[in-house]
């Protein structure tokens, strides 16, 4: 039986936290923007612990796309410290797969939310997950996802996983091996999703190149900017050792996938 923790709970998690000095918190659940604990739902309670501490960035993760709400993107603009961040489990945009997944929308509801994502002067970073391989994905299927993802620039990170038959779930009950797409083909799906994200990395590093920018470092020599989630997406490299834990100001210029260098211009400051 489903149980949402109270926005009280939480607070209390937060306070325990910033009292050991945290410098970031990351807002998760199992379908976080489901979250009902408060009448104002997930941009509520964002607001509230943006408020309460303004000094600690606050990242929401797994927004699942049937629960999104415009009202997060407002949250984000009103509160420096909410993160401009959205991580989206699409998994995929054909229809008919993601009928077979269970999923309750469409690729015209992907499309009309990511236009929406793009059409504002919020400048977001969005992460997709995508399922290659599912039971049943043809090219077609996969191509319709493949042209997806090089078609809206605010996607910074795509993170793409091989279907993988999991025993006891339902589609592992109902799946004929004759529907699995050969090992070869979904590498090579996998591959071409790559190549995707790849674009994406250069498209950022060139938009980011000379940007002056916050970044908090996690280790003495890597840290992450607003834009990357800490340990999960692209890092940025320090041209001198800092302190863990440590905001500095930092002009970006880009390094390899993902990750971009950062030269420090400040001694650093706290949460």
């Amino acid at each position: 039986m489903r149980r949402d923790r109270s926005a009280d709970e939480i607070m209390n998690d937060a306070r325990a936290l910033a009292e050991q000095g945290a410098a970031e918190i990351g807002v998760v659940g199992q379908d976080t923007a489901a979250w009902s604990g408060d009448p104002g739902g997930l941009p509520g309670l964002l607001s509230r612990l943006a408020g309460a501490y303004p000094e600690i960035w606050f990242r929401p993760y797994y927004i699942h796309p049937s629960h999104y709400s415009r009202n997060l993107l407002d949250v984000m603009t009103r509160h420096h410290n909410v993160m401009p961040y959205l991580d989206l489990p699409v998994q995929h945009v054909s229809g008919r797969i993601l009928r077979r997944m269970g999923r309750n929308y469409d690729e015209a509801f992907l499309r009309e939310m990511f236009a929406q994502l793009e059409d504002r002067e919020l400048s977001l970073s969005v992460r997709v997950t995508v399922i290659a391989g599912y039971p049943s994905e043809t090219e077609e299927d996969f191509s319709r996802l493949e042209k997806f993802l090089g078609d809206y620039k605010c996607i910074r990170t795509i993170a793409a996983f091989p279907y993988w038959p999991e025993e006891g779930t339902r589609e592992y009950r109902r799946t004929l091996k004759e529907e699995l797409p050969s090992a070869a083909v979904v590498q090579s799906r996998l591959s071409r999703i790559g190549d995707a994200a790849d674009t994406h990395n250069m498209q950022w590093a060139e938009e980011l190149e000379g940007r002056e920018m916050e970044v908090l470092a996690d280790t003495e020599e890597t840290g992450h900017t607003v834009l990357d989630a800490p340990f999960v997406d692209g890092a940025c490299i320090f041209d001198r050792r800092v302190v863990p834990g440590l905001r500095y100001s930092c002009i970006l210029s880009g390094g390899t996938g993902p990750d971009l260098e950062a030269s420090v211009k400040d001694s650093g400051s706290g949460g």
